[in-house]
């Protein structure tokens, strides 16, 4: 779902041909997640199939056809039916989250509810998870920082447990 939102979201800003919509896409997601030509052609062809944004064909002079997609009114529902669907094993995949957090103006109060409460089940698993590691590592002498490491990782899913916490309460 990931890839589709993000492809989506450019086309919603403008028309855009492949190229265009990987390297705005990169900005938006940042250096570590990288779209190629692999992944990118066969989800506009797709989309392009589903109806839910079209290819307009330019001819360019001295070089090859450039390809330009827009969004449809049918992709545009769709964008936000994707928006809106978040099932629970998305909640672990930080793009998956972000993405959805990023266009939290966009949605009603009850799929916000959803994404965060979901995120929240998540995060008391990892939680539980570290404990049993420092439990597992606690006596361990061949692995001195995995403690700290530990530690951090529950300091920092506790904050995030504390910032859904705020957002659940301004969304009543």
């Amino acid at each position: 779902m990931f890839m589709e939102i993000v492809i989506l979201t450019q086309l919603m800003n403008a028309p855009s041909y492949g190229y265009q919509i990987r390297q705005k896409a990169a900005k938006t997601v940042g250096p570590y997640y990288k779209i190629n030509n692999n992944q990118l052609y066969p989800k506009l062809r797709h989309m392009e199939e589903k109806g839910y944004i079209t290819k307009e064909i330019s001819a360019q002079e001295g070089k090859p056809n450039r390809h330009i997609y827009s969004i449809t009114g049918l992709g545009i529902e769709y964008f936000y039916t994707l928006l809106k669907t978040f099932p629970a094993e998305d909640a672990a995949d930080e793009n998956e989250y972000l993405m959805r957090i990023g266009f939290f103006h966009i949605l009603d109060a009850n799929a916000r509810a959803d994404i965060l409460e979901k995120r929240r089940k998540t995060l008391h698993l990892e939680y539980e998870h570290m404990n049993y590691l420092t439990e597992l590592y606690q006596k361990e002498k061949y692995v001195p920082y995995s403690k700290d490491y530990f530690q951090f990782s529950k300091d920092s899913i506790m904050k995030e447990l504390d910032l859904i916490d705020e957002m659940l309460k301004k969304a009543e």
